[in-house]
């Protein structure tokens, strides 16, 4: 196997003559078009954009100082959006959302609070970024944290949060 993409590239121009060639600069088809014909070795399922106008705008990315994927993907999302169309790709930029904030809900029993009447166990919400405590509860004795979340969470203003819990917590009363 060749491992110039060159040589790779030129296995399947080879029916192409210079008598098929345009001669009128209009007529010369863009590089999105060029790369267009060469066969899309990726699965029919899961394809969103043509290849050729991939490569093409990936190109223009590695050419601009991308080094990496995730760094391309920003090139391209970055790219104006009449380029992105005249490429062949959307020309709209993908709509901006709403940041999600993640919350932790967990419960701990605390070291060395053995009494007579048991250990205290708490429930606490956790934000994932700071790991800022901004909820916490004691869970009554004799219990468990089920009926200790939803009023944990009651005060919280949960507009863009996502809340994660232990498998403990997938009961029907918590809000979902």
């Amino acid at each position: 196997m060749p491992s110039s993409p060159i040589d790779v590239l030129s296995r399947h121009l080879e029916h192409v003559t210079v008598a098929d060639l345009p001669t009128e600069p209009l007529d010369l088809p863009t590089l999105a078009e060029l790369l267009d014909t060469i066969p899309d070795p990726r699965s029919r399922r899961g394809r969103r954009y043509r290849l050729g106008p991939l490569l093409a705008l990936s190109l223009l990315a590695v050419l601009g100082g991308a080094t990496s994927l995730a760094k391309i993907t920003r090139f391209i999302a970055g790219y104006d959006p009449d380029l992105r169309a005249r490429a062949g790709l959307p020309g709209n930029a993908p709509p901006h959302r709403t940041p999600l904030t993640g919350l932790a809900v967990d419960g701990k029993t605390l070291r060395g609070s053995r009494t007579q009447d048991g250990t205290v166990h708490l429930l606490a919400a956790t934000r994932h970024d700071t790991q800022i405590v901004v909820a916490q509860r004691q869970v009554e004795a004799k219990s468990n944290e089920i009926p200790t979340f939803t009023p944990l969470l009651s005060g919280l203003d949960l507009t863009s949060v996502v809340v994660t819990a232990d498998a403990l917590h997938t009961q029907q009363e918590h809000p979902g």
